[in-house]
């Protein structure tokens, strides 16, 4: 992330008194998105809505939504300039109201980490103590909070499970060139947001079973409900997700063909790119993606925008690329965004150190991806009006708070498979 000349005159202010404002409205929680400290519901103090991303005015404490009314915009071009930096109320980003974008720096992030440690005594920040919210636009930051009811079944049925550093960590049973299956479940199960999210309950099976047009329909969200009981079970065995294969089975051949319904082996990243667009139907009720595919074009032409959509796939794993096409006669610059669940990343050739083949880099394919790269063909200018030399450049406009990278195995000169290690 960057930081602005507004969040820097912003700070340079701020530091002094310990950044106070930010530790107010926000906190981390045991893992470490960050969480609303309050147990009151954020509410745009507008029109009252809790739906859709929310700002806290880190000048005088105003919340105020973005979406559709966009009563943060407002806000600021009511007050000016000095009301220009906000706070998301769920993420706990900084964010400029006159660049319009979210912001970073490290002296405020742990600044902000200081005050909250001060301001809960001095305890580790996992420790802090944990707030009931009943806003489902919490759903991903908040941990489940049980009711008497709840306590009442826990005294009854429940059985102590001793704490351990393993709890979670358990193998998967091939069921037959499903290896690619597994690395995705295994990292999955590791993503701290969709913990909170399926072991919270908020992806009931009782309710989308209620809910669906034909109760015998496949539903991968309780499939994947599923596993994440297994495999937090606390039992050391291995797990075995046949019921999650057979359902993405039947998904994927009603919606991508019949070639990955098969005890084949097939290719890790099309698997998440299934998995996920089913995940986002399990959750948002919406229509199958294009081709049954989550590729970046498809999030765009499926007519699911980010912002209509709060499912669990749109906020975690959803950001936004920017390409840039420059004209190299006149530096006229065009900009198009589109939504992306992925960054396909090329394998750097790999480069003699000391005698030696190195490896390439997260970094490196990175720098390479971001690199501007000149055209072969002209690309009409809208400022000179004519066909010109252009250099497109890409670069990740908005960070998801799970980005996942697709590391390109096949050089497209041959079309074989590179050999050689990316390391992490």
């Amino acid at each position: 992330g960057r930081c602005c000349f507004h969040l820097e005159a912003w700070r340079d202010r701020k530091l002094k008194t310990g950044l106070s404002a930010v530790a107010a409205c926000i906190r981390k929680c045991r893992f470490t998105l960050p969480a609303v400290s309050s147990p009151a519901i954020m509410r745009c103090s507008l029109c009252g809505t809790t739906a859709g991303r929310r700002m806290a005015c880190l000048k005088c404490g105003t919340v105020t939504c973005t979406d559709r009314k966009k009563h943060t915009k407002a806000h600021k071009t009511c007050h000016g300039d000095a009301h220009a930096i906000a706070v998301d109320v769920d993420r706990g980003e900084l964010y400029c109201m006159v660049c319009k974008d979210y912001m970073y720096d490290a002296q405020i992030d742990r600044a902000v980490l200081g005050q909250q440690l001060l301001d809960e005594g001095g305890q580790p920040v996992g420790m802090q103590k944990r707030h009931k919210r009943e806003d489902p636009e919490g759903a991903l930051t908040h941990t489940w909070v049980p009711t008497t009811s709840d306590l009442k079944d826990i005294d009854k049925r429940g059985q102590a499970v001793a704490h351990s550093p393993t709890l979670g960590l358990r193998g998967m049973s091939n069921l037959g060139n499903t290896c690619f299956m597994s690395c995705v479940l295994q990292a999955m199960v590791r993503l701290t947001p969709l913990q909170e999210y399926f072991l919270g309950d908020r992806h009931s099976r009782h309710s989308c079973r209620d809910r669906r047009a034909d109760p015998s329909t496949p539903c991968l969200g309780c499939e994947m409900r599923g596993v994440f009981d297994e495999v937090f079970a606390g039992s050391p065995a291995p797990v075995s997700p046949l019921r999650f294969l057979a359902a993405w089975w039947r998904i994927a051949a009603s919606q991508a063909g019949d070639h990955l319904a098969c005890y084949e082996q097939q290719d890790a990243h099309e698997f998440y790119l299934s998995a996920i667009a089913a995940l986002h139907c399990a959750d948002a009720q919406e229509p199958p993606l294009a081709n049954g595919h989550a590729a970046n074009g498809d999030w765009k032409r499926s007519g699911v925008a980010e912002a209509d959509c709060r499912c669990v796939v749109h906020r975690i794993f959803t950001g936004s690329l920017r390409s840039d096409l420059i004209c190299r006669k006149c530096g006229h610059t065009s900009s198009a965004f589109d939504p992306c669940v992925d960054v396909s990343l090329n394998i750097l050739p790999p480069k003699e150190k000391d005698g030696k083949e190195s490896a390439s880099s997260l970094i490196g394919c990175l720098r390479q991806f971001t690199r501007p790269e000149p055209l072969q063909q002209r690309i009409r200018c809208q400022r000179c009006d004519c066909p010109r030399d252009c250099v497109k450049q890409m670069s990740i406009q908005r960070l998801p708070p799970v980005l996942c990278f697709h590391i390109k195995r096949f050089e497209h000169s041959s079309s074989r498979q590179a050999s050689r290690k990316v390391s992490w």
